[in-house]
């Protein structure tokens, strides 16, 4: 797996444990392939110090210049082939698929006809779309965009995850985006104003986990967050914060 600023990177047999002892109670992985991780083992050790896998980051694929919204037509398929290896791994995890940056960025340009196509394409799969800020991606930057887009296109079955750092970009409010989507919020990532662990910036955190009390949000929160000074500091700083909420 590539070396990524804001996840911990490190080899399951490391990983899992650590996190299981700061206080997590999941971990969501980030891969540039399916194949990238044995499964089996992942399995063993997540039972072993019971975590749960949240769910499977398909963002590493845009390394090989992949997009499920690419203009060009052999570029998407080679994404949806992508991701489609993704969804079996999710399946056989009971987790969902994270689609964010894959969707496409900004030069060129993705193709939102596209991106519908290939969700299309990728059938009743657990696919969970994020809203991306507009310097990372050109299409689907906010929640009602993200809800326009599944309503528009039929798409019944697709999630939406809420990432508190975009938010704070495109967003309002931290409160009105999670009522808006309600029961199809099935995933949430956050991170400060500055990509830090929560407390370090300027979100406001309160008022976005009473909206998510309001819609009785049951799924995960995953901390998507820089690791800086140091992973384990910024994970413990990212648990003792979210006690206090």
């Amino acid at each position: 797996m590539a070396s990524v600023p804001y996840s911990f990177c490190q080899k399951l047999e490391i990983a899992i444990p650590t996190l299981r002892r700061i206080g997590f109670n999941g971990i969501e992985l980030l891969l540039r392939n399916a194949g990238d991780i044995e499964a089996l083992e992942l399995e063993r050790l997540v039972s072993k110090y019971e975590l749960e896998v949240s769910a499977v980051g398909t963002g590493l694929a845009t390394l090989d210049g992949l997009y499920l919204g690419s203009q060009d037509e052999s570029t998407r398929r080679r994404a949806v082939e992508r991701v489609k290896g993704f969804c079996k791994l999710a399946e056989r995890l009971d987790c969902g698929v994270v689609i964010g940056s894959i969707k496409g960025g900004v030069s060129p340009p993705p193709s939102l006809s596209s991106f519908a196509r290939s969700m299309k394409e990728l059938g009743e799969a657990r696919l969970i779309v994020e809203p991306l800020n507009r310097y990372e991606s050109a299409i689907l930057n906010t929640a009602h965009q993200t809800l326009e887009f599944a309503h528009g296109n039929d798409l019944k079955w697709l999630g939406i995850l809420l990432d508190t750092f975009h938010m704070n970009i495109e967003e309002r409010s931290m409160e009105e985006p999670v009522r808006n989507v309600g029961k199809r919020l099935v995933h949430v990532h956050i991170a400060d104003s500055n990509r830090m662990a929560p407390g370090e910036g300027h979100v406001d955190f309160r008022g976005f986990f009473y909206a998510l009390k309001d819609i009785e949000y049951d799924g995960y929160v995953s901390a998507e967050i820089l690791q800086e000074p140091a992973p384990e500091v910024a994970l413990r700083k990212t648990i003792d914060f979210l006690r206090t909420i």
